[in-house]
This record gives C-alpha cells, sequence and structure tokens, in this order.
C-alpha cells in the first residue's frame, strides 16, 4: 500500500496484494484497530502490532459518502 497524510485520516494512493481485496486508491484509512490514524507511520505501526498479535486488524475507511468498516490481516501480504 501507498498511503498519504490527508485532513482526516490517511489517503491510499495504491494498492496491491492481500490488501487490494479490501482498499481501494482514493479510500480515506481514519481509524485502525479503534485509534485515530492521521500519518502513514500511525497506520504502519497499528498494522505492525497487530502483526506482532498475529490478528487482523480493524480498519474504518471513508469510501466517498460512506464509512465501512473492513480487516487487514498484516501477515499477508
Amino acid at each position: 500500500m501507498r498511503l498519504q497524510a490527508t485532513q482526516g485520516g490517511v489517503r491510499v494512493t495504491s494498492v496491491a496484494g492481500e490488501a487490494a481485496q479490501s482498499l481501494r486508491p482514493g479510500d480515506v484509512i481514519r481509524q485502525v484497530d479503534g485509534r485515530v490514524v492521521a500519518t502513514p507511520a500511525q497506520v504502519t505501526a497499528a498494522l505492525d502490532q497487530a502483526s506482532k498479535d498475529k490478528r487482523p486488524a480493524l480498519v474504518m475507511v471513508r469510501r466517498g459518502d460512506r464509512v465501512l468498516f473492513t480487516t487487514l490481516d498484516p501477515s499477508k501480504k
């Protein structure tokens, strides 16, 4: 995934691999595991923690006018 900081979250600029099943370019990640994220580093840190805990991360995403929840399994790349 390529990420870019934006007002109100972190914008997905490109996506590949397993994440492509859940995310699209233009999506804005607002939270990971209930924590508000504002930078790509915060998203990466939260996904790293989920990987260490050997579990998928719950991700809140704004897609256009909708808000949705999905999971990302950082152990699958």
